[in-house]
């Protein structure tokens, strides 16, 4: 008797890959949004780690750090700035930043014990001035160059590293854009490697935000007829040691309320541009010509967005202009009085905040807590966050959204 071997038939198996093709593509998206929850956590985290550190330095200091510290002193011999760099024919500036004063409060105790005080953090460099060279010697981050790497500034501290945000290099080669070449009469600070930070300070807001807060609120709001101290609307990390008159910001100074004040956001994936989720090539302004940043390269390295590291001094003070909703730069001295981005259009410095969190993003309050925002959070709200004493209530119920849709 014969018999007949019993088997698939082809479209037996088709049927079944169809199946599994259609159970996979339904998991997949479960499984990105369960590792994007987890990434998310760990950015918060991170933002709670730096909120701790922020608290421990003020408990040790009575003040929350400096944005950043810009002293001036003597070099190879007796040459000494006139105390302010615009007005100095050779300028010799001691740079130091907010994150640099934090490492020693979150772990970060054996790259900060490694750094001198006493030099910038670009440190050792040979700058060509207008009185000859200036040489620089304390073994800091050093100058773009093999040995670089290995200085203090390019340690990556994995409490800045936001891990949902792509980047090309970690550490990177940083040019600063607030100082850059041509400033001071100098040749500007060399380029150095650097450590990445997806965490920025607020300093404050202007521009193109500040005209449409106003429009939306009125000329009575407290934080528009009032002026605080060298910017329209100033925050905790916006004082530093270059600023006179501007003090050192305490608990108790905040008189808006420490958990409706920011301490610091994320601003992720610089040194890389990118706008609305998209990579660009990111162009850069000759100094003193902020305005033509998206239209000018100068003489600074293709594809280097300034101020994502955590010795950057772009990442010390870091106003909030604002952007269009494409994520293209508005002109600073172009206010607008309709709708302006702060959130999510592009990481370009001073123009906003940016994550890589879908619909979201990470802000660590002066109180030590951490919040992953909306996107589409208020403007109103936003701008109130930012103020230590804009003596303005901040409203979490805005009818009016800054990030919201463009009108039409």
């Amino acid at each position: 008797m014969n018999r007949r071997r019993r088997g698939f038939t082809l479209i037996e198996l088709l049927v079944v890959i169809a199946i599994i093709a259609v159970l996979i593509s339904l998991l997949l998206p479960a499984v990105q949004a369960a590792r994007e929850a987890a990434r998310r956590t760990q950015c918060r985290n991170n933002l709670k780690q730096v909120g701790i550190a922020a608290m421990n330095y003020h408990d040790v200091n009575n003040c929350f750090p400096p944005a950043f510290s810009q002293t001036f002193g003597p070099a190879n011999g007796p040459r000494f700035c006139c105390g302010i760099c615009w007005n100095c024919t050779h300028c010799i500036p001691n740079i130091h930043t907010w994150g640099e004063r934090l490492l020693e409060f979150m772990e970060g105790t054996t790259v900060y014990n490694r750094i001198c005080m006493n030099g910038p953090i670009f440190a050792p460099a040979n700058i060509q001035t207008g009185c000859g060279p200036i040489c620089y010697t304390q073994l800091n981050a050093g100058a773009c160059c093999a040995v670089g790497p290995t200085r203090p500034a390019a340690a990556v501290i994995a409490a800045y590293v936001c891990p949902s945000a792509p980047r090309s290099a970690n550490p990177f080669v940083e040019k600063s854009t607030y100082y850059c070449e041509g400033c001071c009469g100098a040749a500007g600070y060399p380029l150095y490697y650097a450590g990445a930070s997806d965490y920025t300070a607020v300093s404050c807001y202007d521009d193109a935000v500040n005209s449409v807060y106003t429009n939306l609120v009125g000329p009575t709001d407290p934080q528009v007829t009032g002026f605080f101290q060298g910017c329209a609307k100033i925050g905790v990390l916006s004082w530093t040691f270059l600023r006179p008159g501007v003090q050192p910001v305490r608990i108790e100074s905040i008189t808006d309320g420490t958990s409706t004040t920011i301490f610091c956001g994320e601003l992720a994936g610089r040194p890389d541009l990118w706008q609305r989720g998209v990579k660009k090539i990111a162009k850069r302004a000759p100094c003193g010509n902020l305005a033509s940043w998206s239209t000018s390269e100068g003489s600074f390295p293709p594809n280097a967005n300034a101020g994502g590291c955590w010795s950057c001094v772009d990442n010390g003070y870091n106003e909030i202009w604002g952007s269009t909703f494409d994520g293209t730069i508005i002109p600073a001295g172009s206010p607008t009085d309709t709708t302006v981005c702060i959130i999510n259009c592009t990481n370009q410095g001073k123009t906003g905040l940016y994550s890589f969190h879908p619909g979201s993003c990470g802000l660590l309050m002066c109180d030590g807590s951490a919040h992953m925002i909306s996107e589409n959070i208020s403007l109103i709200t936003f701008c109130r966050l930012i103020t230590v004493k804009g003596r303005s209530p901040v409203r979490t119920s805005s009818k009016v959204f800054g990030r919201g849709k463009p009108p039409g």
